[in-house]
């Protein structure tokens, strides 16, 4: 099962989107940025929904974060930006998603994500959903929490 890591500061959205998807992948939630780059020094995932817009670290700085770790993910930026379009090729991500998005335009355009991601990265079992949360709002190194939400 292809393993997805939710990343949105907003609670309603890591729900929704944990009920939309967690029957098809391995859907691992993040609070915010930092809870996202701890979820993915622990473990490997297929690809990202990233929000643009967070309090601790924004999706930018998680895109920053990867690129200067070598790590190399596809990610579906997720935002209700105006310029989402232009920020997202400025960004170089692989695809974007403006909202509030359709439901089944999002799953659309993961699935096609998940088709041209790079091949065997991820190789989650489990199903399900954890929550990841920084033991430390101040330190992308330190060890993240999981709940079953």
């Amino acid at each position: 099962m292809k393993r997805v890591l939710i990343v949105d500061d907003d609670p309603d959205i890591l729900t929704s989107l944990d009920m939309l998807l967690r029957d098809t992948y391995d859907v691992v939630l993040a609070v915010h940025g930092e809870a996202a780059i701890d979820a993915i020094l622990e473990q490997s995932f297929d690809a990202i929904v990233l929000d643009l817009m967070m309090p601790v670290l924004d999706g930018v700085g998680v895109l920053r974060e990867l690129r200067a770790r070598g790590l190399h993910v596809p990610v579906l930026l997720a935002s209700a930006s105006h310029d989402l379009a232009i920020q997202a090729r400025a960004l170089a991500t692989e695809d974007f998603i403006e909202k509030p998005f359709d439901p089944d335009l999002l799953e659309a355009k993961l699935a096609r994500l998940l088709e041209r991601g790079p091949p065997g990265s991820g190789s989650g079992t489990g199903s399900g959903s954890n929550v990841i949360q920084s033991t430390s709002p101040s330190s992308h190194g330190s060890k993240a929490q999981s709940f079953q939400p």
